[in-house]
Parts: C-alpha cells; structure tokens; sequence
C-alpha cells in the first residue's frame, strides 16, 4: 500500500467534507420536521388532516 497515493486522495476529498456534513444535516433536519408535521397532522382530529397525512 503506497502511503503517498492514500495521503494524496485524503487531501482530495477533504474539501468535500463541509458539504457532506451540510446534506446530511439538512436532510435529518428536513425529514424532522416533515414527521413533525405529518404526526401532527395524524394526531389533529381533523377527517381531512388525517387521510392526507395518511396518503389517501
């Protein structure tokens, strides 16, 4: 195993590390807040919030 091929590759990718951690962020963030909302929605009472929520 070369040591100078592995170090290279690492110093190629590290850029994009930030923007990996940034979607991945995003992403919980997103699918947390759209379960909130469906639950939510699930949980009103409302005939019409429900089967939405529901996908029917």
């Amino acid at each position: 195993m070369d040591i100078v091929i592995l170090r290279d590759t690492l110093m190629q990718l590290l850029p994009g590390v930030p923007l990996t951690l940034e979607l991945a962020i995003s992403s919980v963030a997103l699918g947390f807040f759209l379960a909130l909302l469906l639950t939510l929605m699930r949980l009103s009472g409302v005939w019409i919030l429900d089967n939405v929520a529901r996908l029917r």
